[in-house]
């Protein structure tokens, strides 16, 4: 009595009903294996009867009783999933016909980054992975030495591509890609062999995804310590990359709204240039072509 006591105790501090008898039901109606449970021990008792003493019947009627119950609380159970999924079909069918709905499907990212199965441990938090902050640096980084705000750029996992490959896709095309492997360190091949030292058996023989030449990825045992190479983690490579690609393709990332937001900026600190500038000896248009330039 006094366990069964403090478990009554214990779950309603922790219940947020409004009666002990409404939290007792809903805690025991939850789930139809405790009214199994409670039927498997009613029965026991019912066989030992002749052992213990006690009457058989009231076992047994409550035996069939928690039964019929904790069956008739399964089945509900499984109408009232099956509901649910014809409620998520049904707002899907709704989603496929509401315009804005289809207007919100033919959006696309300015800038994406897919990446196969094998890099999932670099782009999640949860698993020490650096790359969103990584990624987060580089947009501060932009801002500050050029003054661009580089748009958000959304990660995805894919797979559709090798599991150590990651693609980098302006607005819906992928503009370039590249190979990566975590636990490893790039090395540019030309810089390794100035050290005259033959190459490890493990050593994975690749291409730097930015610049194109010749790269070895090795492990960190055989890069550390070793002057004259630069050895870069997969996580860096793919900040430097994604870096070069906003680089190039500026013109493409770069929108008259951008230069709309910058201009409005100027204007809130110097609103003569801006009003005695555009348009009056330089279109908004034009501008943009600078800054592009500029950042190029």
């Amino acid at each position: 009595l006094m366990a069964v006591s403090a478990g009554i105790v214990m779950s309603r501090s922790s219940a947020q009903g409004e009666s002990l008898g409404k939290d007792l039901s809903y805690q025991i109606m939850r789930k139809p294996q405790a009214l199994f449970f409670a039927c498997a021990f009613l029965m026991l008792i019912a066989v030992t009867s002749p052992i213990t003493g006690l009457p058989w019947w009231p076992f047994v009627l409550f035996t069939v009783v928690f039964a019929v119950a904790g069956f008739s609380l399964m089945v509900n159970q499984d109408v009232q999933a099956q509901l649910g999924q014809l409620d998520a079909v049904k707002q899907n069918m709704q989603d496929l016909v509401n315009p804005n709905k289809m207007y919100e499907r033919l959006g696309v990212d300015v800038l994406s980054l897919q990446v196969g199965a094998g890099l999932l441990v670099i782009a999640d938090p949860d698993q020490d992975g650096q790359l969103l902050a990584k990624i987060a640096a580089l947009r501060q980084r932009v801002t500050d030495e050029l003054g661009y705000i580089i748009p958000n750029i959304r990660i995805m996992d894919s797979s559709a591509i090798a599991d150590n490959e990651y693609l980098i896709s302006i607005r819906g095309n992928t503009v370039s890609t590249g190979m990566v492997y975590p636990g490893k360190y790039m090395v540019i091949a030309d810089q390794w062999e100035t050290l005259g030292k033959p190459l490890p058996e493990n050593v994975i023989v690749s291409v730097d995804p930015t610049y194109q030449s010749q790269a070895y990825w090795l492990d960190p045992q055989h890069t550390s310590g070793v002057n004259k190479i630069t050895a870069v983690d997969s996580v860096d490579v793919i900040v430097t990359h994604l870096q070069d690609c906003v680089r190039k393709y500026v013109d493409e990332v770069m929108t008259k709204t951008d230069v709309l937001k910058l201009m409005e900026l100027v204007k809130s600190q110097d609103p003569t240039l801006i009003n005695d500038l555009v348009p009056t000896i330089i279109s908004t248009s034009d501008l943009r072509k600078i800054f592009v330039n500029l950042i190029r």
